[in-house]
């Protein structure tokens, strides 16, 4: 299993950033910077650790809008074996409020000492066009692509896409990559293109604190659904839904009684000839629905969400496009002792 390895010298404007392979479950290994740096300013036992010189001080509450590529609360950034940058913001307390996160970069958030989610950060893909922190560059997983007139499957990565429905002359639809729960930090996938726009993956949240993560509040870092079918003279299918992102829980202890959620958009409905077909849902804590407004298209595929996978795309009338799978689940894992009676979507994995 990877590791990623972050060490920040001199405070936050001199980095050094490399990329391990010691196993997650092993202390961090400093190499020739292990006398230099302060061990009890080193934060996290998973995919990342984050070293800060001198130790992240005083309290933060994060609220707003945040852009990872651009903002300033972001502090220092550091490279690794993925598809994009990190938005670090660290200090000694955190308190997370209403924060919308997207952008080219992941979002890590450091606390040395407690960190409280009490009302919603959000890192989700949406078929409007939004894409969550760091997820922007993962386009495609693998797959088949369908004809024009049949549905694009859904976006693997926790699971295995939902296939999309097949059209009118194109006897199938699009088949998803195979699911890549990988141990490296990277977003969801987007659900195929086809006939229209595939939901792009859900993005990458990681949180670490020195002695306690709080989650009251929600974390949802799902997959958009995938675009409608186009109306023109000629059958289009849906696009498929885009997969859960990746939420990474890492302190002591993991308190959770609310709500953190990766799962998977819905498939976009089949158009064609005289009627536009619906985007698919993103999931608001449970399965997401596909796109479905009654037209000549196949029926979108719902998302999966939990342990229930997504289904595929629905077959249409003989003027309209097929349905776009369902996204799948994305992946959240924990490292520590998790309490409460929250809910966890999909289940996390260390």
């Amino acid at each position: 299993m990877w590791r990623v390895m972050l060490v920040f010298l001199g405070g936050c404007d001199s980095v050094f950033g490399f990329t391990s392979s010691t196993p997650v479950d092993a202390p961090p290994d400093l190499g020739p910077l292990e006398a230099g740096v302060d061990a009890r300013s080193c934060f996290g036992t998973g995919l990342v650790t984050v070293c800060t010189t001198p130790p992240p001080t005083g309290t933060i509450v994060l609220t707003g809008a945040l852009d990872t590529s651009t903002d300033l609360r972001c502090a220092a950034s550091g490279t690794w074996q993925g598809p994009s940058q990190i938005c670090l913001v660290a200090a000694d307390q955190i308190d997370v409020g209403d924060v919308t996160a997207t952008g080219a970069r992941a979002l890590v958030v450091v606390a040395a000492t407690s960190l409280h989610v009490n009302q919603t950060l959000d890192a989700a893909s949406r078929s409007n066009g939004a894409i969550g922190a760091g997820a922007g560059l993962n386009v495609t997983c693998g797959g088949t692509s369908p004809g024009a007139d049949a549905g694009a499957a859904g976006g693997s990565f926790g699971g295995r896409g939902a296939s999309g429905g097949p059209g009118p002359v194109a006897a199938n639809g699009g088949t998803s990559g195979p699911a890549e729960p990988s141990a490296v930090l990277r977003g969801g996938c987007s659900g195929g293109f086809g006939g229209a726009e595939g939901g792009r993956g859900g993005g990458i949240v990681v949180l670490i604190a020195g002695s306690l993560i709080d989650v009251s509040g929600v974390i949802n870092a799902s997959g958009g659904g995938g675009k409608g079918g186009l109306m023109t003279v000629s059958s289009r299918g849906g696009g498929g839904g885009g997969s859960g992102g990746l939420i990474v829980l890492d302190s002591p202890t993991i308190r959770i009684s609310g709500t953190v959620f990766a799962n998977g958009g819905g498939g976009g409905e089949g158009g064609g000839a005289g009627s536009a077909g619906a985007a698919g849902a993103e999931s608001t804590g449970g399965v997401a629905p596909g796109g479905n407004i009654g037209t000549n298209g196949g029926a979108g595929g719902k998302g999966g969400a939990g342990m229930t996978a997504p289904t595929a795309g629905g077959a249409p009338a003989v003027t309209a496009g097929g349905g776009g799978g369902g996204g799948a689940v994305g992946v959240v894992r924990a490292y520590g002792t998790l309490e409460g009676v929250g809910v966890v979507s999909p289940p996390p994995s260390p």
